[in-house]
């Protein structure tokens, strides 16, 4: 489903050579396409390579390589960010996982809820400082 004006459609190799020989006139750049377009004609691309590097349209085989190398430099990217919401959601869990099943805790949730409100209003650097602190104070005895 093409959603993103930068998408482009292709149902036949004509379509596909007629959108690498815009990039080939300078026509269309990289960044002209949604990142759906990039991956999936890069896909197209590697499946077809035969056509560009044996075929009729060796003229296209650098403009091929460009997409498929700028395809693989996106991907890494939406890679990155996806290793990076996964480890935010891991520490959400975990928070969710300690006040719901860690007995006993003197945290409330209100508490936790209290802190990160108290936080944003204050800012980073007055909370980071606050942890500090409190990391410095000795531990209670256990019981």
């Amino acid at each position: 489903m093409h959603t993103d004006k930068r998408d482009y459609s292709f149902s036949s190799t004509e379509d596909v050579i007629d959108l690498l020989t815009k990039f080939h006139d300078k026509k269309i750049y990289y960044d002209n396409l949604s990142k759906e377009t990039v991956l999936e004609l890069s896909l197209w691309l590697l499946n077809h390579l035969d056509l560009f590097t044996d075929g009729q349209y060796k003229n296209l085989l650098d403009e091929v390589d460009g997409l498929v190398r700028y395809a693989s430099s996106e991907y890494k990217m939406l890679n990155e960010y996806s290793k990076e919401r996964k480890k935010r959601e891991n520490v959400k869990q975990q928070i969710v996982d300690s006040l719901d099943y860690e007995e006993p805790y003197d945290v409330l949730p209100k508490q936790v809820l209290e802190f990160m409100r108290l936080s944003d209003r204050k800012g980073w650097d007055v909370a980071q400082k606050y942890l500090e602190k409190l990391d410095k104070e000795p531990d209670p005895p256990e019981e």
